[in-house]
């Protein structure tokens, strides 16, 4: 008889228990269910971060453009007012005018002023309303050759060398756009003007000579 049988037919052995199963902890079922949340929670964390660098890489938002809008209009006209004045308070070279010369040469300044008719002041000057074709100034000499009237000869009017002189021009010799002239003083004497030049002769000899820093010629 087999030991199995035997126990079986001995009412005084025990009888044999079933195995007991593990139970599992609810405890555990508990934690796998708090990582498994704490995972997803991370996911999400995670990605949220990444679109929320991505979209802060790109455009501006559009209450952050229309501040930096509102600020550049709100500084635009302030910035052109300024540049307005000093535009205003400025003026460029351009802008101022010239003051228009007689055609001649030189750099000096004269003494007197040369008006229409002659050297103000002084005794090279037209007689009445006459106006000068020619003048010339330097060293505190003064020459004009005036026209009379609109359509008469002209004459020499001077203050050189100390002493005036008043005479009439040779018309044969008048070159008036070159500012050449001659004038017939008599007794031998005639004065000589070309441009800057002026020379007395007397005899046909040079007598003397006087170099003007500027003359001027003007056609009329």
């Amino acid at each position: 008889m087999s030991n199995n049988n035997w126990n079986n037919w001995n009412p005084n052995y025990p009888a044999q228990q079933a195995p007991q199963q593990n139970k599992t902890s609810p405890w555990v079922y508990s934690i796998v269910a708090i990582s498994v949340v704490a995972l997803l929670v991370a996911g999400v964390l995670t990605a949220t971060a990444v679109m929320g660098k991505d979209s802060g890489d790109g455009e501006e938002s559009p209450v952050a453009a229309e501040t930096v809008a509102s600020k550049k209009s709100s500084e635009s006209p302030a910035t052109t007012t300024e540049r307005e004045k000093t535009s205003e308070a400025e003026p460029t070279p351009e802008d101022e005018p010239t003051p228009e010369e007689p055609r001649g040469s030189g750099s000096s300044s004269p003494e007197y002023r040369l008006s229409s008719y002659g050297w103000e002041g002084s005794p090279a000057h037209c007689n009445a309303d006459d106006q000068w074709l020619y003048a010339a100034y330097g060293d505190g000499d003064y020459v004009v050759v005036c026209k009379v009237g609109e359509h008469g000869d002209y004459y020499y009017r001077s203050y050189v060398g100390g002493h005036s002189i008043e005479k009439d021009v040779d018309m044969s010799y008048a070159d008036p756009s070159r500012g050449s002239y001659s004038v017939p003083v008599g007794g031998g004497t005639r004065i000589e003007i070309n441009q800057k030049d002026l020379k007395v002769y007397e005899h046909g000899e040079v007598a003397s000579n006087v170099t003007f820093d500027q003359f001027f010629v003007v056609d009329r």
